[in-house]
């Protein structure tokens, strides 16, 4: 680091001038003397040359009169000086070993930059010892413009404006480098001239990696918006170009490609690009030559599966090496396009710069993009793919952990997802068609607010906005907004879908680490507790501050004249040194109820908490003085209550356990009562909900039926898509029997049998569970043989088997596997269905039949606790059995046991 140049010290000293003006008086007072004539008078009858000698001396009188005056003022400013130095290196020392205890980095420089001190903590962070540093420029932190600023700036600016904030690279022994947040100032004497400078720092080097992976998260979510947006407004054809132009900076790679499977006119597979993007000075992919006989078919197993590929370079087999060194590119990721179970293409991200490594995460996020497209694919495809879309998109918006909020250009509240139900308070049904404004913002931040809304509405970019809304209880949280217009075909903006982020617990946590310090710098300064220090060998004070003063009577001097023995009476210095003692040993550090003698000989009690410190390079302990006087004396008050109050009690304890025998025996039938009741409530609950339940979705499900008969009408047998009217018919007629069931929910009807094969709706149910099980990375196994055909209520079966694997699954965690395993034999269907889970706990296993009863946390994916009580109640209504096993850690496996009209074998 450069260096600064002290000032030049002034060409005459203090010292000097005031030996000038001493000698310069000496003089004049000769002079005056002399001018008055007194020498003529004196001098008279003596001779000329006595009279010579005798003004000689008289003049050098004065002159040493003066010389006497001014040493003697200079010893008493020196003597001054030192004492005045000594104190405040004592104060140094002290203040050292109080900031070697910090968490904070504080280093000490000269004015030219140079280190004069380090604290432990900086030693450690940069893992060096003090002698490392001092003596050294402050260059040996390293230096670095990729942060706030070089060293020399920061000395540089320090100097000239007194003090310097910001961000700084450092780097260790080791040359690892990190982050810190240093803050500068001048250091300055009485006098206010510039004595060196001092700078705090902090390693926030976590924290910036944290921003950084929160900012490439939300950069991933604003794509994944951009690109879902692009997709919706595609009507009749998708525009390839956008979605690339939008997902391809996201991705961090230096190319995207989108590429179709097609079929040549020999009838041979071929893989064709479609449309790609590139960063500048990226040349376009060219055609691949022997990609698809040779490199296809290795590929094409793992991406029918829905299975990401992902190389580097270095890591491939040396064949395949071979192929791709010639377009340098060093790293692909590879996503599938599947449609209908069909792999219909792929999307591509290579980097030809350099080898990255894609995350987990980062794939996740390009994977659901790429399952955007292909649902956008098969959405232009039929209006049925179309509504299986929308709801898919609605089940994620619903289950997503953030806020999505649509509001029309008025600003009222069109939809909300359940998270923010659950956030503010609020039903959707509560505050629909309400002003947003009106309803969740504080008074003082509509007009702001509304400011960024009328520019948000005109599709000016807000991203990032924070503020409070108030919850349906009269809380405050604070959200992080994100809006995106969407619009007609017209390109008129319709409403705005705004999505946010809770972060009220993050500015909480960082308001509390700011209020922690401010605390802790007061009670250092204004501790209430008396502090003594005391030299371990000689047992002599060394430093107090002022609460010790006035619980003892002393004076600070008066105090460091004395020692331990002076604070404690007499009679119990050996119990007091024996303490003090062990607590140097480092046995304990709390001695409560200590006596203390005061200055004027009365004694009081209080704890004393102790540690073990270096002052001046001797072993001190630190001891903070609390007063427990009337505390101690109401423990002996409350001691002497409570003896009296054990009498008492006794006294009556004879008298009390018959009315306690009377009065267990009464609340034992009561609880039995109660417990009664509270079945019968419960029951008489899921009655009425289902009830309700079932008349809301009656209505709407008939006219979804008779809009579908007359679209099947319309369908013409021969049409491609002809088989998904009665697919979809099915499916309703279901959820129709379901909502039958739910106006008997404890007495299913008698349903009439129909003959199917098991196989076939247990692979369906697995099927409407696939968005879910890829969630939450969970396999899934089906052993069933696909000759097995029963009679029997197939509509009852499906809800039996449905509610057994959603139960499953929201037992088991990421990477497990479910079961389910069915036979048939001796009139009756049999069935498992196995999870990985923690198991059933052993204290509830009694209760998981119950209505009502749940082991979730009442998040959004928890549900209502009737799914096994359903179950339990068909099982039972059809003369079936169902039971579980379950062990702690392992998993749960519940078996059913269904009779049927027939079973039969085909083959």
């Amino acid at each position: 680091m450069e260096t600064k140049k002290r000032e030049n010290p002034p060409l005459i000293s203090k010292a000097t001038i005031e030996f000038i003006i001493a000698v310069s008086i000496s003089v004049l007072s000769f002079t005056l003397v002399n001018y008055l004539g007194f020498f003529e008078r004196f001098h008279q009858t003596r001779g000329r040359l006595h009279r010579f000698i005798d003004e000689f001396m008289l003049g050098a009188t004065f002159f040493a009169i003066g010389l006497m005056i001014f040493t003697l003022r200079r010893w008493l400013e020196l003597r001054k000086t030192h004492k005045e130095l000594a104190e405040s290196e004592e104060q140094l020392r002290f203040q050292a070993n109080i900031l070697d205890e910090i968490g904070d980095n504080v280093t000490g420089t000269d004015l030219e930059g140079k280190i004069t001190y380090v604290n432990k903590a900086k030693c450690d962070m940069m893992q060096k010892e003090r002698e490392d540093f001092v003596g050294q420029s402050v260059r040996v932190y390293g230096d670095s413009e990729v942060a706030g600023g070089t060293q020399s700036e920061i000395v540089d600016t320090t100097l000239k404006e007194g003090k310097w904030s910001g961000e700084v690279i450092n780097t260790t022994s080791d040359g690892n480098k990190f982050t810190v947040e240093l803050h500068t100032w001048l250091l300055k004497d009485e006098k206010g001239r510039p004595t060196g400078m001092c700078g705090v720092s902090r390693n926030i080097t976590e924290r910036k990696e944290r921003d950084k992976e929160l900012q490439q998260h939300k950069n991933y979510l604003e794509a994944l918006d951009a690109t879902a947006g692009a997709l919706l407004k595609s009507t009749s054809e998708i525009d390839y170009e956008e979605f690339l132009s939008i997902l391809g900076p996201a991705s961090g790679a230096d190319r995207a490609i989108v590429f179709f499977k097609q079929v040549d006119k020999d009838g041979n597979a071929i893989i064709r690009p479609k449309s790609q993007w590139c960063k500048r000075a990226i040349e376009p992919l060219k055609q691949l030559g022997r990609f698809t006989t040779d490199l296809w078919p290795k590929w094409e197993p793992h991406l029918v599966k829905g299975n990401p590929i992902y190389w580097l370079l270095s890591e491939l087999p040396e064949d395949e090496r071979a192929f791709w060194g010639p377009t340098n590119i060093k790293a692909m990721l590879v996503l599938p396009i599947i449609i209908n179970g069909n792999l219909e293409g792929f999307v591509s991200f290579d980097n030809r710069l350099k080898q990255q490594q894609w995350t987990e995460s980062e794939i996740g996020f390009l994977h659901t993009a790429v399952n955007n497209l292909a649902n956008a694919m098969r959405v232009l495809g039929t209006q049925e793919e179309l509504k299986k879309e929308r709801d898919f998109a609605e089940g994620l918006i619903e289950t997503a952990q953030t806020i999505v909020l649509v509001l029309d250009k008025d600003a009222n509240i069109i939809t909300f997802n359940k998270y923010f139900e659950n956030l503010s308070g609020y039903k959707l049904n509560e505050v629909k068609g309400k002003n947003w404004f009106e309803t969740f913002l504080p008074a003082q931040d509509k007009e702001k607010i509304h400011h960024i809304f009328d520019k948000a509405i005109e599709d000016i970019p807000t991203k990032g906005n924070i503020n409070p809304i108030i919850t349906k209880d009269g809380r405050y949280r604070y959200i992080e907004w994100f809006d995106k217009t969407l619009k007609d075909i017209t390109g008129q903006t319709t409403v705005l879908l705004a999505t946010g982020q809770d972060i009220t617990e993050r500015l909480e946590a960082e308001q509390a680490i700011k209020d922690s310090e401010a605390r802790l710098k007061t009670i250092f300064e204004n501790s209430l507790d008396g502090i003594l220090i005391a030299d371990i060998e000689t047992k002599k004070f060394q430093m107090c501050n002022q609460a010790i003063c006035q619980m003892l009577g002393y004076s600070e001097e008066e105090l460091k004249q004395h020692k331990v023995e002076d604070v404690h009476p007499a009679e119990d210095l050996p119990m007091v040194i024996k303490t003090f003692e062990s607590q140097v040993r480092g046995e304990f550090k709390l001695a409560e109820a200590l006596p203390i003698k005061r200055k004027d000989g009365s004694v009081f009690y209080a704890d004393v908490n102790t540690s073990v410190i270096t002052l001046d390079g001797r072993k001190c302990i630190m001891g903070s003085f609390r007063d427990i006087t009337q505390r101690k004396k109401a423990q002996e008050e409350l001691k002497k209550a409570h003896l009296e109050l054990e009498q008492r009690v006794i006294q009556r304890t004879s008298a009390l356990q018959e009315t306690n025998a009377q009065l267990l025996k009464t609340m034992e039938e009561r609880d039995r009562i109660q417990k009664v009741l509270q079945e019968t409530e419960k029951l008489a609950g899921a009655g009425k909900l289902a009830a309700q339940i079932a008349h809301e979705i009656n209505n709407p499900l008939a006219g979804i039926k008779n809009s579908l008969l007359l679209i099947k009408e319309a369908v013409p047998s021969d049409h491609q898509y002809f088989e998904y009217v009665s697919r979809v018919q099915r499916e309703i007629d279901r959820v129709s029997h379901t909502v039958k069931q739910m106006f008997n929910l404890y007495q299913p009807d008698a349903t009439p049998a129909q003959r199917f094969r098991l196989s076939e709706t247990i692979n369906d149910i697995v099927e409407l569970l696939e968005v879910t099980l890829h969630e939450k990375q969970i396999k899934m196994e089906v052993d069933c043989p696909t000759n097995i055909v029963v009679s029997f209520s197939e509509a009852l079966l499906r809800q039996i088997v449905y509610n057994l694997v959603q139960n499953a699954i929201q037992a088991s965690g990421p990477d497990t596997t479910i079961k389910i395993t069915a036979w048939a034999g001796d009139g009756k269907v049999n069935m498992s269905v196995s999870d990985q889970g923690s198991g059933i706990e052993e204290s509830i296993r009694d209760k998981i039949f119950e209505p009502f009863f749940t082991t979730g946390k009442g998040g959004p994916k928890s549900g209502l606790g009737l799914g096994l009580a359903i179950t339990k109640d068909i099982i039972t209504a059809v003369n079936g059995t169902i039971d579980f096993t379950s062990e702690t850690n392992k998993g749960t496996v519940f078996n059913i046991s269904i009779p049927v009209q027939k079973n039969e074998e085909e083959k």
